[in-house]
C-alpha cells in the first residue's frame, strides 16, 4: 500500500477505505508509556540518576518524589493506590520490562494519590506540582488507550478535543471521554 502522509508532524494519512477521513499512526502505546516511566526513573539528583527532568514551567520531576509518595501511602491503614508494590517503585531489570507496571505508575490512581499526598505537605506540597502536572496528562492517555469501547469519532481542537465512544448501553447517547 502506498502511504502518503498528509502532515508529517501529526503522522496523518488518508484512510484507504474512505478518502474523506484521516487515519493517525501511533507507536506501540504500552512501550511508549514504559519509556516515559523509565525516563522518570532515571531522573533525580541521587547517585545513578542520569537526568533531571523539568517541565517547561520549571517544575522538577524526580523518581524520589514517586518513592516518597509510595512510602507515605504504605503507612496509611487504607492505601489509596492499592496496586502499587515495591516492583513498581524499586524495579529490577525484569520488572522494568513489564509494561503494566509503568501504566500503574502513570494512571489516575497515582494522580489521586499524589494529590492526597500533596495536601498533607501543606505549603511544602508545591514541590509536587511537576509530577502532578505530568500525571494529569499521562492518566488521560492510560484511560483513553485502556478503554475497550471502540472510538466512534474525535471532535474538537488539539487542546480541548473529546473522544466519543459507543456506550455499552444502546439506549444511551455516545459518551465523551
Amino acid at each position: 500500500m502506498n502511504i502518503n502522509l498528509i502532515d508529517k508532524q501529526s503522522r496523518m494519512v488518508k484512510n484507504p477505505c474512505n478518502f474523506e477521513e484521516k487515519v493517525a499512526f501511533l507507536m506501540d502505546y504500552s512501550h511508549v508509556m514504559k519509556k516515559n516511566r523509565n525516563n522518570i526513573l532515571a531522573s533525580g539528583i541521587k547517585m545513578g540518576c542520569t537526568r533531571n527532568l523539568k517541565l517547561h514551567s520549571g517544575e522538577q520531576i524526580q523518581w524520589q518524589m514517586l518513592q516518597d509518595c509510595y512510602t507515605w501511602d504504605k503507612k496509611n491503614a487504607l492505601q489509596i493506590h492499592r496496586k502499587l508494590t515495591n516492583d513498581h517503585l524499586y524495579p529490577s531489570q525484569q520488572s522494568k520490562m513489564r509494561t503494566h507496571l509503568a501504566e500503574d505508575i502513570l494512571d489516575e490512581e497515582m494522580l489521586h494519590l499524589f494529590l492526597e499526598y500533596q495536601s498533607t505537605l501543606g505549603e511544602n506540597g508545591i514541590i509536587l506540582n511537576g509530577p502532578i502536572k505530568l500525571l494529569q496528562q499521562t492518566s488521560k492517555l492510560v484511560r483513553i488507550f485502556r478503554d475497550r469501547r471502540p472510538v466512534m469519532y474525535f471532535h474538537g481542537s488539539k487542546n480541548g478535543g473529546k473522544v466519543y465512544r459507543n456506550s455499552p448501553y444502546h439506549h444511551r447517547p455516545k459518551i465523551a471521554v
